[in-house]
């Protein structure tokens, strides 16, 4: 399992998420941009962004998010739900794939939610 030391607290429902280009309110459920503007993210992508955020630095499996964030037994379900919701996340986010700064993937593992780290692994390749 690949960990982050990273000083966090527990998003609770009146959280607000700052990262490197703004903060995620999630009780309005909206991203708003240092630059002024901003977006809304949907109900599951709020909940996505606040189980990520309520784990940061540690590597989430897609089962495990499947599990809590859609309450779906990942045994019984073969489906790229997780992976589409993260990038629809990334967008919103700002958050480039191929160089993110917030939220990570971990080939074969799962997501990393990490404002402002990079994990070991992605350092290293870099």
């Amino acid at each position: 399992m690949h960990t982050l030391e990273i000083a966090g607290t527990n998003p609770g429902p009146e959280a607000e998420l700052p990262f490197h280009g703004g903060t995620a309110d999630l009780s309005r459920r909206e991203i708003r941009y240092h630059a002024g503007d901003g977006c809304r993210l949907s109900e599951l992508e709020t909940q996505l962004l606040r189980y990520l955020a309520t784990h940061p630095g540690r590597t989430i499996s897609r089962d495990e998010l499947l599990s809590q964030v859609w309450h779906l037994n990942p045994a019984r379900i073969l489906t790229r739900t997780v992976d589409m919701h993260v990038s629809n996340l990334r967008k919103k986010l700002r958050d480039c794939p191929e160089k993110p700064a917030v939220l990570f993937t971990v080939l074969g593992e799962g997501y990393v939610f990490a404002p402002n780290k990079r994990p070991r692994e992605q350092r290293n390749a870099a």
